[in-house]
């Protein structure tokens, strides 16, 4: 009943939240929407922050384990960082333009590292190289495509993210392995 009940309240922040900026949504509204009472949504979620928090930590679960296998294409895992992102644009947008903005860039990095250290581990199989320094080359690829994400995310996501994914897939997949190349011969 707990986790109904909290499935409830996330539907109607992220309603309210496609709907009106973050600062403007209160627990009020939550609870009127929700047509739960105050004291369930505090039995539930500290406050509003506690409740963004969570919901960006189940979308980030929720893509770790879709993704869990090895050799699953980076490109599918942001795909399914945005799918969330491009199903709640005008939800996005406001956390992005609230208080709530480093959470919502943690939340794309995470994913981001995560998809681009798992392809590098990939392109540097059966290749003597240190974790450090695939990490280090999944980090320096991760700053690159939070900075185009986060273009993105400023324009009001209106450029097609199929095709930021796709020329960003052409130049990582060639450049990966030259960086992993690079690393190697220092």
């Amino acid at each position: 009943m707990a986790k109904r009940t909290k499935i409830v309240i996330i539907n109607s922040f992220i309603k309210l939240l496609n709907k009106y900026p973050f600062e403007k949504i209160s627990v009020k509204d939550i609870v009127e929407d929700s047509g739960i009472n105050r004291n369930t949504f505090y039995y539930n979620f500290d406050d509003i922050y506690a409740l963004v928090d969570e919901i960006l930590q189940n979308e980030m679960l929720a893509i770790a384990e879709k993704h869990r296998q090895p050799h699953t294409p980076w490109k599918e895992c942001l795909l399914s960082a945005a799918e969330f992102a491009l199903e709640n644009k005008k939800a996005i947008y406001h956390l992005y333009n609230s208080v709530k903005r480093p959470q919502l860039k943690k939340y794309f990095e995470r994913v981001i590292y995560h998809a681009i250290l798992e392809f590098t581990k990939e392109k540097a199989e059966n290749i003597n190289i240190t974790e450090d320094d695939l990490k280090f080359i999944a980090f320096f690829y991760t700053g690159g495509l939070l900075g185009i994400i986060e273009k993105w995310l400023e324009s009001g996501m209106t450029e097609d993210f199929d095709d930021i994914i796709d020329k960003t897939g052409f130049l990582f997949d060639r450049n990966i392995t030259h960086a992993i190349d690079l690393i190697l011969k220092t």
